[in-house]
């Protein structure tokens, strides 16, 4: 009976054994499963950290493009009223180019109006001139008739030993200061005093006269 008790006991520890091994084993397992579930764990808090910065980056492009679509909405309303603006000064510069053009052709016709009329002033004109060239010519030839015979009549040659002074300046006459007759008056006077050649009637080419005579012969051929 004791050896039956203790091949059963026996029986029993193998079996007890078996299950305490069974029993290891599966705690074994259970361990190998928990660390890889906190190994899941920490990768799946890490996988959602890294969701969360991807999640935020998002959110700031989500931001940053609907403000460039905010500004993109304000800039293409601001070039529609350009647009608008620009149109209406499109079509205000048109009316004023047709205006312009109308300007133009009444333009054309007044410079085309004016050209006739100048033609006309200088055929006029060319005729007046020439009758007031006529008359002029013969004005002067009578005025040098009547200024040539009042010269010789009122003219004098003064003489060379009566005068002894510059009729003008009244310096005396000496060897350095010669005496000199103006053609025209026929005073002396030192060189400085006559030192002018004008044309006379009395004379082809110009000839010595003093300044007085100069002056006035100046302001007749002028106003002639």
């Amino acid at each position: 009976a004791c050896e039956s008790t203790v091949k059963h006991k026996t029986e029993m520890v193998a079996k007890l054994e078996e299950k305490t091994n069974q029993l290891v084993s599966a705690l074994k397992e259970m361990e190998f499963r928990l660390k890889q579930s906190e190994s899941d764990k920490v990768a799946a808090v890490e996988t959602a950290r890294k969701l969360g910065q991807i999640i935020a980056e998002k959110d700031q492009k989500r931001s940053a493009l609907e403000t460039s679509l905010q500004i993109e909405k304000e800039w293409r309303a601001a070039l529609q009223a350009n647009y608008e603006q620009e149109k209406e000064k499109l079509a205000q510069t048109q009316m004023e180019i047709a205006q312009l053009k109308d300007l133009k052709r009444d333009y054309s016709l007044l410079i085309t109006r004016h050209e006739e009329l100048r033609v006309q002033c200088q055929e006029q004109e060319s005729a007046l001139a020439e009758l007031g060239s006529h008359l002029s010519e013969s004005k002067l030839k009578v005025e040098d008739m009547r200024e040539a015979t009042a010269i010789q009549r009122e003219a004098h040659w003064a003489s060379d030993e009566t005068v002894t002074h510059c009729k003008q300046c009244s310096k005396e006459f000496s060897l350095a200061r010669r005496k000199h007759h103006c053609r025209n008056c026929g005073d002396i006077y030192c060189g400085e005093c006559s030192d002018n050649k004008m044309p006379l009637p009395s004379s082809s080419k110009p000839v010595r006269v003093c300044d007085t005579c100069q002056s006035q012969l100046l302001h007749r051929y002028s106003a002639s």
